[in-house]
């Protein structure tokens, strides 16, 4: 019981350690797609 019990919180904290991995490569993502937003626009009104 106690090893199915933990085998369980570990599968879940698995899926939460994904999740949290996609989490962080979106926002990185979003930032470098902001920060390419920023320089094309830095060089057109240049």
């Amino acid at each position: 019981m106690q090893a199915k019990q933990l085998r369980i919180l570990r599968d879940r904290e698995y899926v939460l350690l994904r999740a949290y991995s996609r989490e962080i490569q979106f926002s990185r993502l979003m930032h470098e797609m902001a920060d390419e937003d920023e320089l094309a626009a830095g060089k057109t009104v240049g």
